[in-house]
């Protein structure tokens, strides 16, 4: 059964205050999407990646990122949609037969492979599974007037996380029934457990594996790189 993942670098990220693109923006010394390609890359269970970036951001990739290295698992780059969902399923309509795919956000670079081993093993049993830890602040739930209306039982939460992982089929369908609908769907779970009222797995994860979206976010990556990449 092959594997693959979908890594998405097409978005902007304007939180991050910075001239490029935040997944080039280098990390201990190597471009944010560099580090989180060799996660995959390394990985023997995984057969394939497919990269998807800007159109206009392609042929940077292609000299400034993938020579790097050898990337050989990196099989095409995809086009970036308007939106992460249309990103995420423009990939999808490039993968064909069966098995998994993980679709991992390109600013998530220190994904362990340990958890990424851990949620193939439950995706394949449960065909929906994502990786996420459970919240560690109380949560309130507020009004438009920033009113608390109540307090949710923090033991039942948790952060969402990616890599997703999902059988191919099932997460095609999600996205391809996705468009008959006007409501937002904060991430891909969510598609499958409401169009396709399939149930997902949580799968615990690592507290390091954060997205680096703002200037804090990159001096913190920094910190993991130089401390915890090696544990």
């Amino acid at each position: 059964m092959e594997i693959n993942v979908i890594v998405l670098a097409a978005g902007m990220g304007s939180r991050m205050q910075h001239h490029k693109n935040k997944q080039f923006i280098h990390l201990a010394g190597y471009p944010i999407l560099f580090h989180t390609l060799m996660v995959f890359q390394k990985m023997k269970a995984i057969h394939n990646i497919f990269l998807v970036v800007r159109e206009d951001e392609m042929s940077y990739v292609e000299k400034n990122i993938l020579t790097l290295k050898d990337f050989s698992k990196v099989i095409k780059m995809v086009k970036g949609g308007k939106e992460r969902p249309d990103s995420v399923y423009n990939a999808l309509k490039c993968i064909e037969g069966e098995g998994l795919v993980l679709i991992h956000d390109g600013a998530r670079p220190f994904v362990k492979e340990e958890d990424i081993l851990r949620l193939i093993q439950v995706a394949l049993e449960s065909k929906a599974a994502v990786l996420g830890v459970p919240v560690k602040d109380t949560i309130k739930s507020v009004d438009a007037n920033h009113m608390v209306i109540k307090t949710p039982d923090r033991s039942l939460l948790w952060t969402v996380q990616t890599p997703q992982a999902f059988e191919l089929n099932l997460i095609k369908q999600a996205y391809e029934k996705r468009y008959a609908y006007s409501k937002d769907f904060w991430d891909d779970a969510m598609l499958v457990e409401e169009l396709m009222d399939h149930d997902v797995k949580m799968v615990e994860g690592s507290y390091e594996n954060i997205k680096i979206t703002t200037p804090s976010d990159l001096a913190y990556g920094e910190w993991i790189a130089k401390n915890l990449t090696d544990d």
